[in-house]
């Protein structure tokens, strides 16, 4: 992340005094410390204020934490699909994530596609952000076979989910977090 400090006294004027530039040193470093404790502060209350919608929360099995994104996956073990979700306060499109941050998601969408390429070897990878029922942001990342049932349309409305068995889903979600684990590292 960059800070850059945009000051009204730019382009520097001559101090009438050594006292003076000190005064003036001495209220912009206070002023940048007071602006990234500030830019923190938001960061960590929004980290810390971010909830789950309900309908992800219902359909998905919690994997990780990543810097930016919570990583879910979907419970439909018909394809090795995960969800991306930033964990910000009412973010509904990608635009609405600071430059910084819209960087960070494609960088862990980037993880995550690795991650299922290595591990599961799919035909093709499908990356996509819709939102028509779930306004939450959200990516879903998912790897996609020639013969699965919805091959080679989109999945949504194809079929009927089929569900992890628990132990079925315990083991994936451990496999996944160590994957993801080694592969952010």
């Amino acid at each position: 992340m960059q800070l850059r400090l945009i000051s009204p006294s730019w382009p520097p004027m001559p101090f009438k005094s050594p006292s003076d530039a000190a005064g003036k040193a001495r209220s912009t470093v206070e002023g940048v410390h007071d602006d990234v404790e500030q830019l923190f502060g938001r960061l960590e209350f929004s980290m810390m204020d971010f909830t789950l919608d309900p309908r992800l929360e219902a359909d998905t099995f919690q994997v990780t934490d990543l810097t930016l994104c919570r990583v879910l996956l979907m419970n439909d073990s018909r394809y090795p699909w995960l969800i991306l979700v930033p964990r910000q306060h009412d973010l509904r499109e990608f635009h609405d994530l600071a430059g910084e941050n819209r960087l960070r998601l494609m960088s862990e969408i980037t993880l995550t596609t690795k991650m299922l390429e290595r591990s599961h070897r799919p035909d093709k990878l499908n990356v996509g952000a819709l939102g028509n029922i779930v306004n939450q942001l959200h990516i879903h990342v998912l790897g996609r076979f020639d013969g699965d049932p919805a091959w080679p349309g989109p999945v949504w409305g194809v079929g009927k989910p089929v569900a992890y068995d628990e132990k079925q889903a315990d083991t994936l979600v451990r496999e996944l977090r160590a994957q993801l684990g080694r592969a952010s590292s």
